[in-house]
């Protein structure tokens, strides 16, 4: 089945409505339009709603651990936050205006705040409460990729060909400079001795990319090389790091991305998968789009 809307949207999430065979569908749009779509499992669009938002969304739409608020942020800073069930009543709530232009995905921490990275490097922490923030500048620019969060509560952004990781305060830890454009999310993992590591696809041009992983060490704050693989080709913004288990009996995972010229690359490891309730561009270990604990 397919159900048009109005422009390109840059991201879903959605959800199963527990009990039902309904699932909810949430876009929005370049045109500024917000779209609640249900569709049921059986095969069928029911009828959607919408809202109109204050500027185009490049911002995939972020859902609450408890799938019951929706935060939308628009290109030009404007964030809402609004009832899941019902988009269309006055019930959406324009949280605050933030500088700058916004175009990669948000995150949540697991007290719930909002995380959102501007086009010039500013890192906003935002209370979705009422919308009050605070924010720091740890990057010179970001390029496409979402920030991270692992099961520490360490932050992680991407942006002007480095890495930086900040504690919840926002103050910045430590960097490392890629050297090349992280144009498509990276994941960050576990290994089973406890070690964390962030896998980072990056681009140099449209023939050129490689594979960095990087560990972190949260006492010392310093982000070391330990592996890097170059690829012929680079990657796009769509190839964000997945992440999925073996399903042998040992913790065995898989990291998998794909490359501009067709190639899917994929490795095999043997770790803990994705470490934290952010660590993926699918906001989960399962990509969902909301978090499971």
């Amino acid at each position: 089945k397919s159900e048009n809307i109005s422009s390109p949207a840059y991201g879903v999430v959605a959800y199963q409505d527990a009990g039902s065979p309904k699932l909810y569908i949430y876009a929005a749009t370049m045109d500024g339009t917000l779209y609640r779509v249900p569709f049921n499992t059986s095969g069928s669009f029911e009828a959607s709603t919408t809202a109109t938002l204050g500027g185009p969304v490049k911002v995939p739409p972020l859902l609450s651990p408890a799938k019951d608020m929706l935060y939308v942020l628009t290109q030009n800073g404007k964030l809402y936050s609004i009832e899941a069930g019902d988009i269309v009543t006055g019930s959406d709530k324009l949280l605050g205006t933030y500088a700058g232009e916004f175009t990669v995905p948000m995150a949540m921490d697991e007290g719930g705040y909002l995380y959102a990275l501007n086009s010039s490097g500013r890192l906003y922490k935002i209370d979705p409460a009422d919308g009050t923030e605070s924010h720091a500048d740890p990057l010179v620019g970001s390029d496409s990729s979402g920030v991270l969060i692992d099961g520490n509560g360490f932050i992680y952004v991407f942006g002007g060909k480095k890495v930086a990781v900040l504690n919840s305060n926002l103050l910045k830890l430590g960097e490392y400079n890629i050297g090349q454009s992280i144009t498509t999310t990276p994941a960050i993992i576990k290994d089973n001795a406890g070690k964390t590591y962030v896998i980072v696809p990056s681009s140099e041009s449209s023939t050129s990319g490689k594979i960095t992983i990087l560990s972190f060490d949260s006492v010392s704050g310093s982000l070391t090389k330990e592996w890097e693989y170059i690829t012929p080709s680079s990657f796009p913004i769509s190839a964000a790091v997945g992440v999925a288990p073996t399903n042998e009996l040992t913790n065995y995972y898989y990291f998998v991305t794909a490359t501009n010229n067709g190639t899917v690359y994929a490795w095999k490891f043997d770790g803990n998968g994705p470490y934290g309730i952010w660590a993926v561009y699918g906001q989960n270990s399962n990509h969902t789009g909301f978090i499971d604990a």
